[in-house]
């Protein structure tokens, strides 16, 4: 066979597996498109920090390099509590995995468990036992490896994480190696939160840059080099946190829908969901635990001084309490679909027993 008819069929051979490869991921493809534009959907006011870390994910989704053994991708997200730097590891895992129930939420470790010489046992294990880590990878063989407050660890975990992040394995002190080529790492941190609030207002590529001068005063500097990416989650605006706290109302109306008690909210439940749930040290953290409990106790006390467990009604604040209004089930309000509405004092009379 002559070498130009040799290459002439390596080409066609090479051409038509690539076009079938094309239609097998073409589904691929179009999923991760869309990934960039879930995730602002659900995660507010964190734009710049969504379109970074989804590079991250396309590029780890899309090209396995065999000779390449780092793990598919690695992060560290950096910023202020409670902005959203761990519901985006959520989000991801549940979107990148949602085939797999095992996959779809990410292996996390909280690293203020380990920062005492007991703990490096229990997270890299002794001779007879891999530690939490090894069992984790024993179990899951892909994924988000997730280190939540990475900084905190103990310096002789600290080191494995250059191993992780270099090498793309992790030696269990059992001496079973594993790995972690198949796996996005994740480090969060709230270093730097200070530094930020001081860079407000400044552009988004001079933010990151602190970042990576903060990473590296506070851990070695090889560790921000061997970094794909770092992060940042920036202070949510006033308009995030509506955004933010309207997405949790309509959770917990959703989960009292189901149970037969039918509730929309007046606008103005926002405004006092936020004096109370939003914290300037520790973000939205506790705004899903303030909703929960303030509708939680006055649909309790109505299911109780009423006898039953169905009713509809409308959600509204007044002098620094949340109560509910009781209508009939026919009342026009319940024929629209919007959660939230601008009701007028005529349709919330007060419920003097409640």
């Amino acid at each position: 066979m002559n070498t130009e008819y040799s290459e002439k069929l390596f080409v066609e051979k090479i051409t038509t597996d690539m076009a079938s490869k094309d239609e097998t991921f073409k589904a691929e493809y179009m999923r991760l498109a869309t990934l960039e534009t879930y995730l602002r959907g659900r995660l507010h006011g964190q734009d710049f920090a969504i379109r970074d870390a989804c590079e991250i994910f396309k590029r780890g989704e899309l090209f396995d390099f065999p000779d390449d053994v780092r793990p598919k991708g690695s992060m560290i997200f950096m910023g202020p509590s409670g902005v959203g730097k761990t519901e985006l590891v959520k989000l991801a895992a549940g979107y990148l995995f949602n085939d797999d129930p095992d996959l779809c939420r990410p292996i996390s470790f909280d690293m203020v468990n380990y920062n005492h010489d007991d703990a490096v046992g229990i997270f890299l294990g002794d001779k007879n036992f891999p530690g939490q880590l090894g069992e984790a990878l024993k179990t899951h063989k892909k994924g988000i490896l997730l280190f939540d407050e990475f900084e905190k660890a103990h310096p002789q975990i600290m080191i494995q994480f250059m191993n992780i992040l270099d090498e793309g394995r992790i030696k269990c002190n059992n001496g079973e190696l594993f790995q972690l080529h198949n796996y996005y790492i994740i480090l969060t941190s709230n270093l730097g939160a200070a530094e930020f609030k001081e860079s407000a207002g400044a552009k988004y590529t001079i933010i990151r840059q602190t970042a990576f001068q903060v990473i590296a005063a506070h851990t070695k500097p090889e560790l921000a080099e061997r970094i794909n990416k770092i992060v940042v989650f920036l202070d949510l605006t006033m308009e995030a946190k509506v955004s933010v706290c309207r997405d949790m109302i309509k959770k917990v109306l959703m989960q009292y829908a189901k149970k037969g008690i039918f509730l929309k909210a007046h606008e103005n439940v926002i405004s006092e969901f936020l004096q109370k749930g939003a914290d300037n040290e520790r973000g939205m953290r506790l705004m899903r635990n303030v909703i929960d409990a303030l509708i939680g106790n006055v649909v309790s006390d109505i299911c109780i001084a009423k006898q039953t467990q169905s009713f509809h009604g409308i959600l509204y604040a007044e002098g620094g309490t949340v109560r509910i209004s009781l209508l009939p089930e026919n009342d026009p309000v319940f024929q629209a679909p919007e959660i939230f509405i601008q009701a007028s004092s005529s349709c919330m009379p007060l419920l003097n027993s409640l």
